[in-house]
């Protein structure tokens, strides 16, 4: 079940990245720092898209050389408040 009450977020070296659901659009947005790399139809969509570094490169580089984990439970999830 997806979780579109918060966004799930990873730190590499490079920076911060996440993947955050996108209300207004009905899409999932991978996000690193204040750049979209991209938006896809689920988090499992913008999560694969982003390790096997088929998104937009942030000025880091590729993400598929960043070491990011390749299941959402490894990301942290932080639930937004209301």
């Amino acid at each position: 079940m997806e979780r579109r009450d918060g966004f799930y977020w990873h730190v590499a070296e490079q920076g911060t990245f996440r993947i955050e659901f996108q209300s207004d659009r009905g899409l999932w947005g991978v996000w690193f720092s204040t750049d979209c790399l991209g938006e896809y139809d689920g988090p499992e969509a913008a999560l694969l898209r982003v390790t096997q570094g088929r998104t937009a490169w942030p000025t880091a580089g590729d993400p598929s050389k960043m070491d990011l984990p390749m299941q959402l439970a490894d990301w942290n999830f932080l639930p937004q408040t209301r």
